[in-house]
């Protein structure tokens, strides 16, 4: 089995690679030179993608794309920011790839198509996102399903023990506000590759949601805490009142694989 995940550098995209190339035939991209492994190309060009394809040959395309960082910004604030980047990456680079391959296509989606009214949704709920990010990622999905072979995989927040922000800053001894109005279900990264790959093997096409247990970010940052000995007291609970973050996108699946 060949496999190409596009996106291999970034945190998903890096899991599934080091995960993948160690049992299969696995190629992957990134935009800078960043990992001597992997290919450097900007997949916002469509041929430059096209000519990748046609080299490579793979049997599965893994989509795992992510905008750019910057500095104070998280996704749904960097995407309010700069909606063209956001749409460019979360939309455009599905279209594109949907219309070249014509293997099986696994795209890495995310809880927030959903408005966060009341939580708890499942593959047949009908996305509705409030955000430029959620809504960016939908256009994604509605491209993807124009394509007959295609696994779509939405997840809640994606985390790995003893790294990120919220780590960090704990074991730093620096004060970190979480809310506890906001629910998600959080997963460990760690895991995420070994489902994918039995995914694969039963051939699964459709939409998959991928569950953590529901908690409120300030839940999480507890938990967090207790597991690595770090100070709770460090953990302010805060509460939300903007718009653009959804209050409850915690995830349920009708799936028993």
């Amino acid at each position: 089995m060949k496999i190409l995940i596009l996106g291999a550098s970034g945190f998903l995209g890096s899991e599934l690679y080091n995960y993948f190339k160690k049992k299969y035939e696995c190629y992957g991209t990134q935009l800078s030179k960043k990992n001597m492994d992997l290919i450097e190309i900007d997949l916002t060009d469509k041929n430059k993608l096209k000519q990748l394809i046609e080299k490579i040959k793979p049997d599965i395309i893994t989509h795992c794309l992510s905008t750019r960082k910057e500095q104070g910004l998280d996704k749904i604030s960097f995407c309010e920011k700069y909606p063209e980047e956001a749409y460019k990456i979360n939309s455009e680079t599905v279209k594109n790839l949907a219309e070249i391959f014509k293997g099986k296509i696994i795209l890495f989606s995310t809880a927030a198509v959903f408005s966060g009214k009341r939580g708890k949704y499942n593959e047949n709920d009908k996305p509705n996102p409030i955000n430029v990010y959620g809504k960016s990622k939908l256009e994604g999905e509605k491209e993807l399903m124009k394509h007959k072979n295609f696994l779509l995989v939405r997840t809640g927040t994606l985390y790995k023990d003893k790294t990120g922000f919220l780590y960090n800053s704990l074991n730093a001894g620096k004060e970190t506000e979480c809310f506890s109005n906001i629910y998600d279900s959080p997963i460990d990264i760690i895991s995420i590759p070994r489902i994918i790959e039995k995914l694969i093997k039963i051939n699964a096409k459709g939409i998959y949601h991928l569950v953590g247990e529901r908690l409120s970010k300030f839940q999480f940052a507890l938990n967090m805490a207790n597991r690595h000995n770090l100070e709770k007291n460090l953990i302010k609970n805060s509460f939300y009142t903007g718009n653009t973050i959804p209050r409850n996108t915690s995830l349920e699946t009708i799936h028993k694989e």
